[in-house]
């Protein structure tokens, strides 16, 4: 036994940090192997905390010194301390409303009040940049006492001190290509009389697209307007200070420049242009010495680029100036490989950062070189002769229409080059666009799109153009008939799109044509879908279902590695699965599912894992807000061909769901092999809070497929939050998710919802109501 957590801790964690209380009963068999028969204090939860990734130990160590309000900045959670040179920190933070994550700097305001400066930074971004967006501009203010916080955008990166540290001096070709961005950054700033006041290494951030920004835009010059001997700064500032700067104290665009040019020096010598260990030596040396050619410490470098260097480093600013107002002129600097280059030096240098909770990572996902040549050796083979290497990884019944769901295009319809155009031509459906250049796919509301394979390099993002009201009474419509949509991509996110089984054309008459295996089949190292609905097949009352393994699922999910650290998370949120068949499929080892405020309706298992290996671990299935109305189970894992072993571990945790199975099925979790699994698995266990489950619903269930046989068996394991109810919905099974909400509920509550999903968040733009 071990002693729960107290309801201080738990106050504290949901004040001031992203976790919430089942986020620290999850933890209760780590705190169990921590405390042994030991009492289990608060810190000992904490310290399981940070082992199951929900917090930093930065954040466990704020809370265990009660030191809570340094994890609350404004409206956002800080995460950890991630750079610190005892003048300015830089913490990653996370919104509290919209979850994302971002760069939180530290600026000390002396000489005028935190909220004036505050104030004549929104006004220049107002007055002064107007329409014309800086990407290196914060995006938002915080002042508290004497301390401005500037709130930048997170990006999955390095930063220029990073890559000195870790690679000394810069290539010749990566540096000609920072080269050029950076001189075509400072003409921006140029035409909008704009002045940075802090371009140095630790400010400029290389991302993953091959792009960087320029961290603080114009914040020092408004937090320190003059500068003096006694003004306190970062020391890497003192290897950027222009002569005028330290004459004057003023910042300029041409001050700027300077610090561009020492900064470009730096990287391409990989020392400062005056090296020493004293602020003071620096600061003399930029008055009285001449910075020497780069040419003379790096010979290699471009002609050019050192031309460039050279004119920045300037002591005089007039001469200084010319560099940003001449016409430019075409180089191979402009090549457009460009991106690419930065960005793999990004991938091959950047250190993923673990500090990210596992559960809450969004926007950052990592694929390894050797992931992006397996994509590229794919997308040859399917050019070059329209066909995709078939992998195995369907179940069913041995039908030969399985095969498609892997890519086997050799149907009786390919031969025909003419038919498609013809038929898309008489029923209205528009060709499905081509992803642009940074993978993102964008469709127009209202209007229908023929499915096509999409395959790219890269992040793939799907999203529909309109407003969120426009979005949900017209969707954009991907219409399925014989074969499935396909996408590969190393990320794949869907927002508001809807696929549609289109059951006019696609029949199992004498024609050869037939129902899909599945409407979206997708390999990646993760996927997230957001407000997306699924409409296919789904048997009449009055007829009994189609056999096993017709009914198409919904979605069909193959990851693309299983060594990637930061692969197999899929997340599902408001998504709406309407007809018979699967709502998801996993056809290769995944590490966590989570599913939030999503409605099945319709015959099929809801999420079915197909065991390619018996010791593959299973992934963390989570669900909140969920109903399944007259499905076959929660989960279906089918192991056929293959024997249970004993390391086999189920974690289900499931919060505020209602699950209505059919009569026929009342069994939670299936599992499928040719011999039984009682002995062979170690623990089912199913965690959460309210849920819902129709009275008699047995837990697990072992399926015999060679005598076609159900058998309940028991397994062992933690099973908790399962509460049987008679469960009466608003209306009968219908598209309208609000039939589907629960009718007079009086039953308890895990919080202010009722169980079940909600219908009134469903059509949401982007952003799913309910998080973890």
């Amino acid at each position: 036994m071990y002693d729960p957590p107290s309801r201080d801790l738990i106050a504290r964690l949901e004040q001031y940090t992203t976790c919430r209380e089942r986020d620290v009963l999850s933890c209760r068999s780590i705190v169990h192997a921590l405390s042994r028969d030991l009492p289990a204090f608060d810190s000992i939860w904490l310290d399981a905390l940070v082992q199951r990734r929900k917090l930093t130990s930065f954040q466990a160590e704020a809370l265990a010194n009660h030191q809570e309000e340094r994890l609350r900045v404004g409206s956002y959670f800080v995460i950890d301390l991630i750079q610190n040179d005892h003048v300015q920190k830089r913490y990653l933070a996370q919104s509290v409303e919209t979850k994302k994550f971002y760069y939180l700097d530290t600026f000390t305001v002396e000489a005028q009040d935190a909220q004036q400066v505050v104030d004549s930074l929104v006004f220049q971004e107002r007055n002064q940049i107007g329409k014309n967006r800086l990407t290196d501009f914060p995006v938002d203010f915080v002042a508290s006492g004497q301390m401005l916080f500037a709130v930048n955008e997170y990006h999955a990166g390095i930063t220029a001190q990073e890559l000195l540290v870790r690679q000394g001096r810069l290539p010749e070709e990566l540096l000609r290509t920072i080269t050029r961005q950076l001189h075509e950054k400072l003409k921006q700033y140029l035409s909008l009389n704009f002045v940075h006041g802090d371009i140095r290494a630790g400010n400029l951030l290389l991302n993953k697209k091959g792009t960087f920004s320029i961290l603080n835009a114009g914040v020092r010059p408004q937090v320190q307007p003059v500068w003096t001997l006694q003004t306190r700064l970062p020391f890497e500032c003192y290897d950027l200070f222009a002569p005028e700067m330290i004459r004057t104290g003023r910042w300029s665009h041409e001050t700027d420049l300077y610090a561009a040019g020492c900064l470009l020096w730096q990287l391409a010598c990989g020392r400062p242009p005056h090296y020493s260990a004293d602020a003071l030596y620096k600061i003399s040396a930029h008055i009285e010495k001449r910075i020497p050619p780069v040419l003379e410490y790096a010979p290699d470098v471009d002609r050019e680029t050192a031309g460039i260097i050279d004119q920045l480093t300037q002591s005089d600013p007039v001469l200084r100036a010319h560099s940003t107002s001449t016409t430019r002129t075409k180089t191979r600097m402009d090549r457009p490989s460009a991106p690419q280059l930065v960005s793999s030096y990004v991938r091959k240098l950047e250190q993923p950062r673990s500090i990210i909770p596992r559960s809450r990572s969004e926007v950052f996902r990592d694929s390894s070189a050797i992931i992006t040549a397996v994509v590229c050796l794919m997308i040859f083979c399917w050019q070059a002769i329209g066909w995709i290497p078939s992998q195995r990884w369907i179940s069913g019944t041995g039908s030969a229409v399985v095969a498609s769901l892997t890519g086997d295009r050799s149907t009786a319809g390919d031969d025909k080059p003419g038919s498609d155009d013809k038929l898309n031509e008489s029923r209205g459906l528009l060709e499905l666009p081509k992803p642009n250049e940074q993978g993102l796919l964008q469709l127009t509301a209202g209007q229908r799109y023929r499915a096509s394979d999409v395959s790219v390099v890269g992040a793939l993002k799907v999203e529909v153009l309109g407003d969120p009201q426009q979005i949900a009474n017209k969707p954009a419509e991907i219409i399925i008939t014989e074969d499935p949509w396909k996408l590969w991509a190393t990320d794949l996110e869907l927002n508001n799109v809807t696929l549609r089984y289109d059951d006019g054309q696609a029949t199992t008459d004498s024609s050869g044509k037939a129902t899909p295996p599945a409407l979206l089949v997708c390999q990646s190292l993760n996927l997230r879908a957001t407000g997306c609905k699924f409409f296919g097949p789904r048997s009449k009352q009055d007829k009994p279902d189609k056999p096993m393994g017709i009914n198409p699922r919904s979605i069909a999910w193959k990851p693309l590695s299983r060594s990637e650290s930061n692969a197999g998370h899929v997340h599902l949120s408001g998504c709406q699965f309407l007809h018979d068949g699967s709502s998801l499929m996993l056809g290769g080892e995944a590490k966590e599912v989570v599913i939030t405020n999503s409605l099945k309706l319709g015959s099929g298992d809801f999420i079915e894992i197909v065991c390619r290996n018996a010791g593959d671990a299973l992934p963390q299935v989570i669900c909140n807000q969920t109903t399944i109305r007259s499905a076959s189970s929660l989960l279906h894992l089918d192991c056929t061909g293959h024997q249970f072993n004993s390391s086999i571990q189920l974690d289900i945790e499931a919060t505020n769901c209602v699950i209505d199975l059919k009569e026929t099925s009342k069994t939670l979790i299936v599992l499928t092999s040719p011999t039984s699994p009682e002995r062979g698995i170690r623990a089912v266990n199913l965690l959460g809070q309210m849920l819902l489950v129709s009275e008699d619903t047995t837990l697990v269930s072992w399926w015999n497929p060679n005598r076609g046989i159900s058998t309940p068996i028991s397994t062992e394991g933690i099973v908790e939050g399962l509460m049987p109810y008679a469960l009466e919905f608003v209306g009968m099974i219908s598209e309208k998710p609000q039939d589907s909400e629960l009718k007079n509920y009086t039953g308890p509550r895990w919080n202010s919802v009722i169980p079940g999903i909600q219908s009134t968040q469903m059509t949401a733009a982007n952003e799913p109501i309910f998080r973890r």
